[in-house]
């Protein structure tokens, strides 16, 4: 569960104000809104990345901005995946090595069994010890689902995972992002209206704007 108590968020002026919003377990939701109307916020909001301005944001019971910077880090990498709109992949790490790294956020080591058992999954079995600069958009973003799955997250997080792909990639990613988020809660933000379209609730953040 994912609940939202009179929270806002503001920069130089408020950027979302959600006075009460929950979102059950296993929850599959597309996000949208214009530009400006908070979308990477919210996200971010949710994962512990960002603290709100005023209110409290509870996951899985777990008030985030209760806890250190550090035991935001932790949670997040216990209970959210991430799959980031610019990939954020460590660029001198094959793609094993950048999904092994989520593992040692948690865990403090690594166990490439698994790391490699979930790029198999993505279909990457022949590029795990490439360079992101190797891979193609689509690749690396594949790599980017199997890092945010590999710990087993309760919550999947999706920020515009497709709006740098072709047609092809595009409903690939996809595809995996629905099928790996059998059982979890996912929340995925996009301006596409196929992609949108694949989901059956939908949350316009709009009406949370100031």
């Amino acid at each position: 569960m994912i609940e939202f108590k009179n929270v806002i968020k503001r920069y130089s002026q408020p950027i979302l104000s959600i006075q009460e919003l929950s979102i059950a377990d296993r929850s599959k939701i597309g996000i949208y809104g214009p530009s400006g109307t908070g979308k990477t916020t919210f996200l971010h909001l949710i994962s512990g990345l960002i603290t709100p301005s005023e209110g409290s944001i509870f996951v899985n019971g777990t008030e985030l901005s209760a806890l250190s910077e550090s035991k935001r880090d932790r949670f997040r990498a216990k209970h959210i995946g991430y799959v980031f709109q610019t990939f954020n992949l460590v660029e001198g790490y094959t793609a094993l090595e950048n999904v092994m790294l989520s593992q040692v956020f948690l865990y403090g080591r690594s166990d490439k069994s698994k790391a490699s058992e979930m790029l198999d999954r993505v279909g990457l079995s022949e590029r795990k010890n490439h360079i992101p600069s190797t891979l193609s958009v689509g690749q690396q973003q594949r790599v980017c689902i199997a890092r945010a799955l590999v710990n087993d997250p309760d919550i999947l997080l999706a920020d515009e995972p497709t709006g740098s792909l072709d047609p092809e990639s595009s409903k690939l990613v996809m595809d995996q992002i629905l099928e790996f988020s059998d059982g979890r809660t996912l929340l995925l933000v996009s301006h596409d209206n196929a992609v949108l379209d694949r989901f059956n609730d939908r949350l316009s953040l709009t009406e949370f704007k100031p």
